[in-house]
Parts: C-alpha cells; sequence; structure tokens
C-alpha cells in the first residue's frame, strides 16, 4: 500500500477474522534483524506518520467491532500523533506539512479522553498539555526536551 509498518493496519484484521482461538507464546521466535539500512534502524517524521495512521485505522476499526480496546488504541494514535508532531518540529520536514491538519484534528476530537488515559506517562501529559496550549510553546518544549536528552547522552 505504499506505506511504511504495514503490518499495524492490517494485522488485527487478520486475527479478527480468525474463527478459532489465537495463542500466545512468552518465548522470543522471530529473530528480528536491525541494520542501518533498516526500517526500523532510524526514527523519522515519515516513518512515525505510518504508523500514526496505522494505529488511526486500528482505533477506527477497534472502536466499532472490539470496545473493549478502545482505550489503548486511542492512546496507540494519539502518542503516535504527537510522535509525528514532535518529528516534524525536530526535522523540518515539510512533507508532513499537509498531514498535521489530521493529527490536529485527532487529537482534538479525543482531548479529554487523552488526558484520562491511565497509559499517558507524566511527561507525554506534559507534552500534550504545550501541544493543547500553544503549538509555538509546544514547539520550543519539543526543542529544549532533544537538547537535554543529547545531554544526557554525553
Amino acid at each position: 500500500i505504499g506505506r511504511l509498518y504495514e503490518d499495524i493496519p492490517t494485522t488485527y484484521k487478520i486475527f479478527a477474522k480468525c474463527t478459532t482461538n489465537i495463542g500466545f507464546i512468552a518465548k522470543p521466535m522471530y529473530n528480528y534483524v536491525l541494520h542501518n539500512s533498516s526500517i526500523s534502524f532510524k526514527g523519522s517524521p515519515l516513518k512515525s506518520y505510518h504508523i500514526y495512521l496505522g494505529f488511526k485505522e486500528r482505533f477506527e476499526y477497534v472502536k466499532m467491532h472490539f470496545t473493549r480496546c478502545y482505550e489503548h488504541s486511542l492512546f496507540l494514535a494519539c502518542n503516535h500523533g504527537l510522535t509525528t508532531y514532535s518529528g516534524y518540529y525536530l526535522n523540518h520536514y515539510n512533507e508532513l506539512m499537509p498531514s498535521l491538519k489530521d493529527i490536529d484534528s485527532f487529537l482534538i476530537e479525543h482531548k479529554q479522553e487523552i488526558f484520562k488515559s491511565p497509559m499517558l506517562s507524566c511527561k507525554r501529559k506534559i507534552l500534550f498539555k504545550f501541544y493543547f496550549i500553544n503549538k509555538q510553546l509546544f514547539k520550543r518544549v519539543v526543542l529544549v526536551n532533544q537538547k537535554i536528552n543529547k545531554l544526557l547522552k554525553q
């Protein structure tokens, strides 16, 4: 479909169509290899946006068919929407500019639910608050956060 992480918006549909039980084994059985040119090796705003799109699609499906997963699916979509916005500000990835309106609409629509989520960390809650208060202030906070993280890694 021309997107990265196409498994996010498709795998749950396959599971939903299963007519028999699905099991879980708490043992790694997939040898996932990371290398310099792999999709998962390096973050990018486009990658974050594709992850957001996948989780948003999954949320829309869950909302209609699996309401017990509503809160978790909403959290993932909102969280990756905020990550995409942060990546846009950090990397000046102008190709995402038209897509930010979709993220804005989605986050604003679910603003009250975001802050009620027990899955939201304190740091993320603060970032969401700045996002909703003022985008320019949010941008500055994201940039300062990046500088602090770089200093902590030294």
